[in-house]
């Protein structure tokens, strides 16, 4: 949830449009398979490789969205 709300105001704080771009859409979709795994963990009896999938995809998730918009958070603003 932290991420899809900085997601969407870091763009606007930076004077930029808001829009999701490649790399956006892709950092959501492995959060939503992380979310994914999670759940099936829950109901699955083999639990411990899929949460070890989910905490794989949140971590690299979150590392791209680092890398993502922490480089427009350290520039100065466009407008």
């Amino acid at each position: 949830m932290p991420l899809c709300w900085a997601g969407r105001s870091f763009p606007r704080s930076t004077g930029r449009t808001l829009s999701a771009d490649g790399s956006t859409r892709i950092i959501f979709l492995i959060i939503s398979v992380a979310a994914f795994c999670r759940i099936a963990a829950t109901l699955s009896l083999s639990n411990a490789y899929l949460l070890q999938l989910s905490a794989l995809c949140w971590a690299l998730a979150f590392l791209l969205f680092v890398a993502r918009y922490g480089a427009w958070l350290l520039r100065p603003r466009l407008r």
